[in-house]
């Protein structure tokens, strides 16, 4: 997700180049920089732009499901860093272009794009899958339970009758009732029609709530997001270190990019004990341990000046 979409971190374009401002130089009727022949008076659409050799890299890079501004790579410990394709030494670029997919099907390469562009892992695809298939499984097996089924056959006659006929005394409406039973195959098919609209009315309901749940959890989620932008366009730096538009850039990502188990890397660190602890280690004292850093080398640069030894 790009959150300088709105140009959060950029300065404004003040002003538009002149197009229409001739070359310097003198020109007779006929003549100058927008004819190609003096003696052609047809005219001729402009010809376009040729596509620049970064056009085609980017376009070999998305072939094989490559992200130039976000490549995955793994790192000696094992950890998946993102780099810019750019930025990464010739070998390793080399060995990204030099990758085919003639061995791989169609399926396999939708695979691994899936993976590519929902940052997720084998692991991560592994635990989507599962509650995709739990998902699908409560809703081919399990019954629903509506609370029409908790209500007996002669109570709903009477609530639907009190309902369509709300001056009806108690006595009138039991009359109503034991006239209706004495033929029980009606009775019966008046109340399965019963029971089946208000299970209807029922389940609109419940869609109801869930997406207004579903849109209440995400205006949240939008409010936190543009918080969370206000204080990176408002943050210039960090423990003593300027932070540029990227800086500001990868932690949006790190906090708001969802992968499809609806997951962001930062909520992926409450499953890691050991990335939870260091999370709170740092929150904790990592100021304190920055400042001891940064005394302790501003002590050694004075003694060095001074010519003290240590």
């Amino acid at each position: 997700m790009d959150y300088n979409d709105d140009y959060l971190f950029d300065d404004p374009v003040t002003s538009e180049p002149d197009v229409d401002q001739y070359p310097p130089g003198n020109y007779t009727p006929g003549e100058g920089p927008f004819y190609e022949d003096d003696q052609d008076d047809d005219y001729s659409e402009p010809s376009q732009p040729a596509e620049t050799p970064e056009d085609y890299l980017t376009q070999l890079l998305k072939s094989r499901g490559v992200d130039r501004e976000r490549v995955r790579i793994e790192n000696e410990n094992g950890e998946i860093e993102e780099w810019k394709f750019d930025d990464l030494d010739d070998e390793t670029k080399f060995g990204i272009l030099n990758q085919s997919n003639d061995m791989l099907s169609d399926d396999e390469i939708t695979a691994v794009n899936f993976l590519r562009q929902n940052r997720m892992n084998l692991q991560d695809f592994v635990e989507y899958q599962r509650q995709q298939a739990i998902k699908e499984y409560l809703e081919q097996n399990s019954t629903p339970q509506y609370t029409v089924d908790q209500v007996s056959d002669d109570d709903l006659f009477r609530f639907e009758l009190q309902d369509q006929m709300p001056d009806l005394t108690d006595e009138e409406i039991e009359d109503q009732l034991n006239r209706a039973k004495e033929n029980e195959s009606f009775f019966q098919k008046k109340v399965a029609a019963l029971r089946k609209e208000y299970k209807e009315l029922e389940d609109k309901q419940i869609k109801a709530n869930e997406e207004q749940a579903a849109a209440e959890k995400e205006e949240q989620f939008n409010q936190l997001a543009q918080s969370l932008v206000s204080v990176a366009r408002d943050t210039e730096e960090m423990n003593g270190m300027l932070l540029d538009d990227q800086d500001k850039e990868d932690v949006l990502s790190f906090l708001l990019d969802r992968d499809a188990n609806g997951q962001s890397e930062f909520y992926k660190l409450f499953s890691d004990p050991k990335a939870l602890f260091k999370m709170a280690w740092t929150m904790l004292k990592g100021d304190q341990a920055h400042e001891t850093y940064t005394q302790y080398f501003t002590n050694e640069i004075a003694k060095a000046r001074r010519g003290t030894k240590t």
